[in-house]
């Protein structure tokens, strides 16, 4: 008997509040995992996917609504939002603006000689390149000749100077 009257106590203190449906936005988009907390009653939900919640309230509660990236908003409940039995809150995103950070080794002049260990001490290993063709880039082209053919002047000019160098 004890166990109904309490049972039925408890009832009759949540009889006078509604179920409340509502939905969290920032910037006409959805707030999935946004903590709704009913301070009065010490209730809370959170919002789905699509930022939308379920809670019970009455005319006089407080809502709390929080989220690590979200600034804290506080709602109280009034008789026109229990008449339209909606809730939609807009929340602003929370900026933390951090101070300029340096981020420097304590001793930069060990560092970077452990940063040239750490380098000559490494096994490079490197592909031969069997397939491009290697190329002089320090000789001109005219020193070069003819890439695709005979390059009679040339020939003509090692004649010649063969010849001069035979007659003399």
């Amino acid at each position: 008997l004890l166990f109904f009257l309490c049972v039925a106590m408890s009832y009759s203190q949540d009889d006078d509040r509604q179920y409340l449906r509502g939905q969290v936005l920032y910037r006409n988009v959805n707030v999935p995992n946004e903590n709704v907390i009913n301070v009065t009653t010490e209730r809370a939900t959170i919002t789905n996917e699509k930022g939308e919640f379920g809670i019970m309230v009455k005319a006089g509660d407080q809502l709390v609504f929080t989220a690590i990236n979200y600034q804290l908003k506080v709602v109280d409940i009034t008789d026109e939002i229990l008449q339209n039995n909606r809730l939609v809150v807009e929340v602003t995103e929370k900026v933390t603006e951090l101070d300029e950070v340096v981020v420097t080794p304590e001793n930069q002049e060990k560092f970077l000689q452990a940063q040239n260990k750490e380098f000559l001490n490494r096994d490079y290993e490197y592909e031969t390149d069997r397939l491009t063709a290697v190329e002089n880039i320090a000789l001109s082209d005219a020193d070069k000749g003819m890439k695709d053919g005979l390059n009679f002047v040339n020939i003509f000019k090692a004649l010649m100077l063969a010849t001069k160098e035979s007659d003399t």
